[in-house]
């Protein structure tokens, strides 16, 4: 009887040791009229613990999926380092393969984790205006400093 339980607590403990606990997250994501989901051809993410950016999981790794309005869900379990609670998951959001969208949520040992509101998608009109906006305060952090330099000289 001690054999069997020493050997069944060395399978159990090895186990334990090369694989994930069971987790998902789940949200919903909306196209930026806050009301439609996008289609299941045009959607896909890519998420990651931000403290292993490398380990990347995508829409289409197994256990993972998308259900237009019903959301989308991520199998925490599936990353190849076993996740901890308190760590944070970035997601990226894409429509045809542009990030359209990024959110982050914490691990907690809930079993499911959840995004409490519906993650809106931003518009290709609302990228490129976030790009204009950063390259001109680019600029500006550009004069800045060679202003300084010439002060200094």
């Amino acid at each position: 009887m001690k054999k069997i339980t020493v050997s069944l607590f060395f399978f159990l403990s090895i186990t334990l040791l090369f694989s994930s606990l069971p987790h998902s997250v789940h949200g919903v994501v909306l196209l930026p009229d806050g009301e439609t989901a996008p289609s299941k051809e045009e959607f896909d993410y890519a998420a990651y613990i931000t403290l292993r950016p490398e380990e990347v999981r995508y829409l289409g790794d197994f256990g993972n999926g998308y259900f237009g309005e019903h959301g989308f869900i991520l199998q925490v379990g599936n990353f190849p380092t076993m996740w901890t609670a308190g760590e944070y998951i970035h997601f990226d959001f894409m429509i045809d393969d542009e990030i359209r969208g990024s959110a982050e949520i914490q691990i907690t040992n809930a079993g499911l984790d959840k995004f409490p509101e519906p993650i809106i998608l931003k518009s290709k009109a609302e990228l490129e205006a976030e790009k204009e906006q950063e390259k001109k305060q680019e600029k500006e952090q550009d004069k800045d400093i060679d202003k300084e330099e010439a002060e200094d000289n």
